[in-house]
């Protein structure tokens, strides 16, 4: 589990594996529906499927950060605007 601190912004442990973890498998995904959306079936209409899937990476990303940087304020606006776009 990740370190725990009285300064943590978090209310559990987190850990960098599962942030990880989560950010591969939304950058597979992003990818692969990017590629249907625009190449494949050519429905722009569609395009906010992929545009989520970039911001839900954002999201998994500045989680990555703030886990190792846990008293950090930038990982900690980074995550909860994120929290707020989705």
């Amino acid at each position: 589990m990740g370190a725990h601190s009285d300064s943590n912004i978090y209310f559990y442990n987190p850990t960098f594996g599962a942030a990880l973890l989560f950010c591969i498998l939304y950058t597979i995904t992003t990818v692969i529906l990017f590629w249907l959306t625009c190449f494949k079936y050519k429905t722009p209409y569609l395009l906010c499927i992929p545009i989520a899937g970039v911001v839900e990476f954002a999201g998994y990303v500045s989680r990555c950060y703030s886990v190792k940087h846990d008293t950090d304020v930038v990982s900690s606006i980074c995550r909860v605007v994120d929290d707020q776009i989705d």
